[in-house]
């Protein structure tokens, strides 16, 4: 049987020899198959890019010793902080007759240890000498710690009541870093420098015959971080690390407060004080980075113009509607692998007047030299980091700023100042994208944010919304007349920093543009907005509490070639407060509002 089988095994061993010569005659007679992308090259698509960070490399690939830790990296971070808390004490006076003071009530509370979640953004730049890496960073945290004590006080017959909140609302670091590469791709380094951050802490006493007394700190203050981490290389052009912090912010300043004796006509006010302590908070977190020079094999010549031209059929090269509608989001994104800095000015103005409701000659007084301003303006200032990691997805990071200027205004205190409000983050993928043959594009926005200050009121609170849009545009004049359509979703929660209830809000509407180039670099046009606002205290976001439809001109130039800024104004023409008969809603919306975006790219 043995020699039945060999004549056909001897001729399987033939076709096997014969198969190298036979592969490069076929070799000769086809086309070179394309280049197929390898590991280290940027990826395209965000399932590239999120396969490419996870699988294992080929064995034939570059190892490790192609990395380098040297350069730029900015990135996200994400954990939890706790602080020991410390046990907050103080005295309550009181004067009888204006002759001299006593001692009403003293208390010792119970320690009040914070704890939460905190979140941020971080920049940095490394400097290698062989294994050694030092480097300097910064961050920018949004912190939710918080935590409290109540409790009352002696002596027992007048029950006095005291309660004490405290919160670290945001906070940052400019800190140096020394590390040393373990392996090429794995590092340990140690860390410290400059902390600064702010949060409120808030006193509220009331006597035994019902009268309050409150007061609420808010500074910003400085102190130092020290720690230490590990970081590590999961792709040529991601890292990721694990962190530890111990921040000192100094001493919290002491409080006093005045009891306003509304239930004793004749008392005298009475006073409470406490005494400050310290803001001491330890981190731990776990960031991502996008690290914007690490070696590779192939490393590709960016000096080469076409590596960012765009692709025949794609789009038009000489208009992107990234940014001309003004309100309105357009579909592209900038080219794969470029960066952008982009400073976008945000201006709500108009808001009602406070109205007189009391004939007190000090209450007339008052209003009339402060009351009847009606002045009422927010700027709400962003400076971003964009950058896009392939041919349809783009992300960036930023920081908000608030400068408040509001005088004699419904419902809202008088404020003026200005502060840094909060971070945020963006998102965007393109699911459609336009060509010649179909001039549609449809594109995804993502943007969440987190403030310390109030974008409407300027005073401090906690505030998590993002920004949801689905993007529509159109080509409809080619390379001359362009329209875009969103549809926007932004839930957002919040609350007063000395407050324990969180509100549930959401912003919903449509809004659309277009826009007619003049010329080669100019646009012009106009857009509309259809707004509605809702809130509800509970879980679920089910009141409507007003409605505002704007309408107004938008202008777009391109300065030069990596230079662009596009002007857009509105103003309320009709809409509704639910709870108020009076024409327009400027309750929840403003009567006007403004958009400059100032952008360049590199």
């Amino acid at each position: 049987m043995i020699m039945r089988r060999l004549p056909g095994f001897l001729a399987f061993l033939c076709l096997i020899a014969s198969f190298p010569a036979f592969a490069q005659e076929t070799e000769k007679a086809v086309s070179p198959a394309p280049h197929a992308r390898t590991y280290y090259e940027t990826p395209r698509t965000l399932i590239e890019f999120l396969s490419n960070s996870t699988r294992p490399r080929p064995a034939d690939m570059p190892t490790m010793q192609a990395f380098s830790w040297q350069g730029m990296h900015a990135g996200v971070n994400f954990g939890f902080g706790v602080a020991p808390g410390t046990n907050p004490w103080g005295v309550g006076a009181g004067s009888e007759e204006h002759e001299a003071y006593r001692v009403d009530a003293g208390w010792l509370l119970p320690k009040a240890p914070l704890s939460g979640l905190i979140g941020g953004v971080q920049v940095g730049y490394d400097q290698t000498f062989g294994r050694l890496v030092t480097g300097v960073e910064a961050d920018w945290q949004a912190g939710g710690l918080s935590g409290g004590q109540a409790g009352f006080g002696q002596p027992q017959e007048l029950k006095p009541f005291v309660d004490n909140r405290r919160a670290i609302d945001w906070f940052g670091t400019l800190r140096g870093r020394l590390g040393y590469a373990l392996t090429p791709g794995f590092m340990a380094y140690a860390t410290g420098g400059l902390a600064y951050g702010g949060g409120a802490n808030l006193l509220r006493y009331m006597d035994s015959a019902g009268n309050v007394g409150e007061s609420v700190n808010n500074p910003t203050r400085a102190g130092f971080a020290a720690g230490g981490g590990i970081e590590w290389a999961i792709s040529p052009t991601v890292s990721m690390k694990l962190e530890y912090l111990m921040l000192n912010l100094g001493r919290s300043p002491a409080h006093l407060a005045f009891t306003e004796n509304e239930k004793e006509e004749e008392a005298s006010p009475r006073f409470v004080s406490m005494d400050g302590y310290p803001n001491r908070f330890e981190i731990f977190r776990a960031g991502l980075n996008y690290r914007f020079n690490f070696k590779h094999s192939d490393e590709k010549n960016y000096g080469d113009p076409n590596l960012y031209l765009y692709r025949s059929g794609d789009k038009s090269p000489e208009i992107s509607t990234h940014y001309i509608f003004g309100f309105t989001y357009g579909t592209d994104i900038e080219t794969e692998g470029r960066g952008e800095i982009l400073n976008i000015t945000k201006v709500n103005a108009g808001k009602r007047p406070r109205t007189l409701k009391s004939s007190n000659p000090v209450d007339v007084q008052t209003f009339m030299r402060e009351g009847n301003a009606g002045i009422y303006s927010m700027i709400d200032n962003t400076l971003e980091f964009e950058h896009t990691i392939s041919e349809d997805f783009q992300y960036a990071i930023g920081v908000m700023g608030a400068h408040p200027t509001i005088f004699g205004v419904e419902d809202i205190p008088n404020r003026h100042n200005v502060s840094l409000r909060g971070v945020l983050g963006e998102a965007r993928y393109i699911m459609l994208r336009r060509t010649d043959k179909f001039p549609v594009g449809v594109s995804l926005h993502v943007e969440p944010q987190w403030g310390h200050i109030s974008n409407v009121t300027g005073w401090a609170e906690t505030l998590l919304e993002s920004d949801n849009r689905l993007c529509v545009d159109a080509e409809l004049l080619p390379k001359k007349l362009y329209a875009a359509l969103n549809i926007m979703y932004t839930p957002q929660i919040f609350r007063e920093i000395t407050e324990s209830k969180w509100i549930h809000s959401a912003y919903h509407g449509v809004m659309g543009a277009m826009t007619y180039f003049v010329g080669p670099k100019v646009g012009v046009g106009g857009g509309f907005q259809l707004l509605n606002r809702w809130v509800q205290p509970g879980t679920n976001v089910t009141d409507l509490q007003g409605t505002a439809f704007y309408l107004g001109p938008q202008a777009y130039v391109r300065v030069t070639n990596q230079l662009f800024l596009t002007v857009a104004w509105s103003r309320q023409l009709a809409g509704h407060a639910i709870h108020d008969p009076r024409p327009l809603d400027l309750a929840n919306f403003t009567r006007d509002m403004a958009r400059i975006q100032f952008g360049g790219e590199f």
